[in-house]
């Protein structure tokens, strides 16, 4: 793999000593004096209109949403500090393992979660643990984990090979890296004096990554599947539903290490045929404008095969949704003419939303039925291979 050779984090140039930085962090609940309170409360801020409640809060949900870790896995919370995330893993069912270095903190977290599954009646309670380590000291099995969370915690790792190293061995085959902070913008003076302050007054790490060295170490790694992400937290006016959404995005995707990545499955995916393909479609609802013959589809899929399904445009295998009517290849076959992505790769037992817009032919009889149909571009239809069709009346009109 080629060399970077770019910016890489903020701190690149600058001498830095891991055991300072791990001893301030293991210090920081003892500095805060009178603030400790705050670690109780976690993201519950009193500021004007909680702004910093919702500046954690949307980006943690929004994560632990996109990893799609399976129900009941296990999630490595890189950095939990007080334990708020690990309550939320806890409370949606996953077995929880704790990161942070500092004794203190992890104390807090313990009172927490107790606290928390018991007021909760979280019955039964999953199995969380807590560890006193850095990510790069962290001693446990390979393929531990079926999903590792980096919520604004990647940045204080020191040594970001050995890290990401880490997260590689420590995930099963197909689990998923999430993580979600800000990114390092060369020059970009505002946000670097707010990192020297942080660093002056608790002596710890603040050396955020450019997302051009986090994708290259992704790589190196050995992680595939990398989706960056915009982050649109709260409500859209009806206003600007047709507006761009990094126009509105509150983090958008470029100046924010927001993603999920995998460790490889080893899976055959939909470029070729020697595997079984399959779905279940489910269409959820349906409206037809007869003057401008669009047809609004929106629809769950889930990939019931044992390939994964390839999201990319433009290579061989990659799937579509489509409308259809007759079968593909017989004399009454006729397509909408519009075939529609899937947003991300898709895994075996794996679920997709659409919501996907369709015009109908001017020719098209408006009675008969038409069917949602899965395409693996330049190789097959789905439809052809076992996975029966779901069919879409245009009897519901907008």
């Amino acid at each position: 793999m080629a060399t970077f050779t770019g910016k890489k984090r903020y701190l690149s140039e600058k001498q830095q000593e891991k055991g300072a930085f791990l001893a301030a962090a293991q210090e920081y609940v003892g500095n805060l004096g009178n603030s400790r309170a705050w670690l109780y409360r976690k993201p519950f801020d009193p500021s004007p209109h909680n702004r910093e409640f919702f500046d954690d809060l949307y980006p943690v949900l929004g994560l632990i949403q996109a990893m799609r870790v399976r129900p009941g896995g296990r999630v490595l919370d890189v950095g939990c500090g007080p334990g708020w995330t690990v309550e939320i893993l806890a409370g949606l069912g996953y077995d929880v393992d704790g990161l942070e270095p500092a004794a203190d903190m992890i104390a807090i977290a313990e009172e927490r979660l107790s606290g928390f599954l018991r007021n909760h009646k979280v019955e039964p309670a999953p199995v969380v643990r807590f560890h006193q380590a850095s990510l790069e000291d962290l001693d446990l099995e390979d393929g531990t984990f079926d999903g590792i969370l980096c919520r604004a915690s990647l940045h204080h790792v020191v040594d970001e090979e050995a890290g990401l190293a880490q997260c590689h061995r420590l995930l099963k085959p197909g689990g998923v890296l999430g993580i979600s902070e800000g990114a390092w913008i060369p020059g970009l003076r505002a946000a670097e004096a707010l990192l020297d302050e942080e660093m002056r007054e608790y002596g710890t790490l603040e050396n955020p990554f450019t997302t051009e060295y986090l994708d290259h170490l992704l790589e190196r790694h050995g992680f595939g599947n990398v989706e960056r992400y915009h982050g649109v937290f709260g409500l859209v006016p009806a206003r600007q539903g047709d507006v761009a959404v990094r126009t509105f995005a509150a983090c958008p995707a470029e100046f924010n290490n927001t993603l999920t990545a995998r460790k490889p499955l080893r899976l055959p995916d939909t470029s070729g045929t020697g595997a079984r393909t399959a779905a279940e479609i489910r269409v959820k609802g349906a409206t037809f404008d007869p003057v401008s013959r669009q047809l609004h589809v929106s629809a769950s899929i889930r990939n019931t095969g044992q390939t994964v399904w390839l999201s990319r445009p433009g290579q061989p295998g990659h799937v579509t949704a489509t409308l259809r009517r007759g079968l593909p290849g017989s004399q009454d076959f006729l397509e909408t003419g519009k075939r529609f992505p899937m947003p991300k790769d898709v895994w075996p037992d794996e679920q997709v939303d659409l919501y996907m817009p369709f015009f109908l032919p001017d020719d098209a009889d408006f009675s008969a039925p038409w069917f949602l149909d899965l395409v693996s571009e330049q190789v097959f239809w789905f439809s052809l291979r076992g996975t029966e069709a779901a069919e879409v009346s245009t009897a519901a009109t907008a």
